[in-house]
């Protein structure tokens, strides 16, 4: 469909219907939902003006808001029709799916970024071929620029649950997810049959990712260390794992 909304809605719907599913996820698979859900969340297609009478109000800015949900809810689709369903996942795979995943990195939108890291790490800790697949399509580095580009608003002390805005909790989100992904890349490759890995880990754009949040933890509160205590304790494993 031309219209994002029309899109993002028939997504929900396919990714409610498929989701722990078996038979509707091999019906889905056998309608080629695959592809354009894959187009879909990377980006693919615009958001037409109505076909009614009724002229279009919407400002630029609350279409660029309409295409996004419709990546976020095509993210969602691909979730539900990926999760146990090996067909699903190898299709994923000779779609070059973790390169399309990845474009919506490049979003700046919290939750499309956050759904992103979470459903690549899911694929890539399944086995070693999606796990070179994830590291040869450069994820491990997109997910520290996802890292960097989200570090966390220091506030001024003392502070409480109330000074924290959706805003700092979704960016929190993000800089957790990358930081699980690129933990459980570390732990769980085989470096020898996916050497790059190496090179991505210790790569300058990780380790000054690495750095900068580090550097950014030295200067929260009592509060905020323990709303942020998850993420500091993943970036504290990831930085011990260079030295």
């Amino acid at each position: 469909s031309p219209h994002a909304k029309l899109r993002a809605a028939a997504a929900e719907v396919l990714g409610t219907t498929v989701q722990n599913h078996p038979n509707a996820q091999e019906a889905a698979l056998g309608c080629d939902a695959m592809g354009p859900l894959l187009r879909m969340a990377a980006g693919e297609g615009t958001d037409a003006p109505p076909t009614d009478a009724e002229s279009s109000t919407e400002d630029d800015a609350t279409k660029d808001k309409t295409l996004v949900k419709a990546r976020v809810k095509a993210l969602f689709a691909l979730s539900c029709l990926l999760r146990g369903c090996v067909k699903a996942q190898e299709a994923f795979q000779l779609g070059d799916g973790f390169a399309l995943l990845k474009q919506c990195l490049r979003v700046d939108h919290n939750r499309l970024r956050t759904k992103a890291l979470h459903l690549a790490r899911h694929l890539a800790t399944l086995n070693m071929k999606y796990m070179n697949a994830c590291v040869e399509s450069g994820y491990v580095l997109a997910a520290a620029a996802s890292l960097a580009g989200s570090l966390p608003r220091v506030l001024d002390a003392p502070v409480d649950t109330n000074a924290f805005t959706d805003e700092d909790i979704e960016r929190g989100q993000v800089r957790e997810a990358a930081l699980r992904l690129m933990v459980d890349v570390a732990q769980k490759v085989d470096y020898a049959a996916v050497p790059k890995a190496v090179d991505h880990l210790r790569s300058a754009v990780v380790v000054e990712a690495i750095n900068a949040v580090g550097k950014a933890y030295t200067r929260f509160g009592l509060e905020e260390k323990e709303t942020y205590r998850d993420e500091m304790t993943l970036c504290a494993q990831l930085a011990k794992m260079f030295e």
